[in-house]
């Protein structure tokens, strides 16, 4: 009796998916994914790059108005966060309210100039500074 009772509580674990939502969302939304994912690699790469030329450059500052001129690795990757999350947030905003599905692409009207910025200038201009 104890064992079918067993059986019967977890028949419906067994069948169920806990994914399934998770993997539904993701395949629906791989363009804001994707957009996401650029803006949170862009500022890591800024954060990480600033991190290594504070270590190589004693006399370079940091020129970010939100942070002193000599960060600690908290505020680096802690504005760092902060915009992706604003970005992320964001984004999502913009994803979810827009009235058309075409509408949804206007994420990239922000994406794509700070992914460029952080990659052509700011990146190349930290690692230029620490040699």
């Amino acid at each position: 009796m104890r064992l079918a009772l067993i059986a019967l509580l977890l028949c419906p674990a067994a069948f169920a998916n806990p994914l399934g939502a998770a993997w539904h969302w993701a395949g629906r939304h791989k363009e804001l994914l994707a957009a996401d994912a650029l803006t949170v690699a862009a500022y890591s790469a800024d954060a990480a790059s600033t991190r290594y030329a504070e270590k190589r450059c004693p006399s370079c500052t940091e020129t970010n108005p939100f942070i002193p001129g000599r960060p600690s690795a908290f505020d680096v990757w802690g504005v760092a966060g902060g915009y992706s999350a604003a970005a992320i947030a964001l984004n999502g905003l913009i994803w979810r309210y827009a009235p058309e599905k075409f509408e949804r692409h206007m994420i990239w009207l922000f994406v794509v100039p700070v992914v460029t910025n952080e990659a052509a200038f700011a990146v190349p201009n930290n690692v230029r500074a620490a040699k």
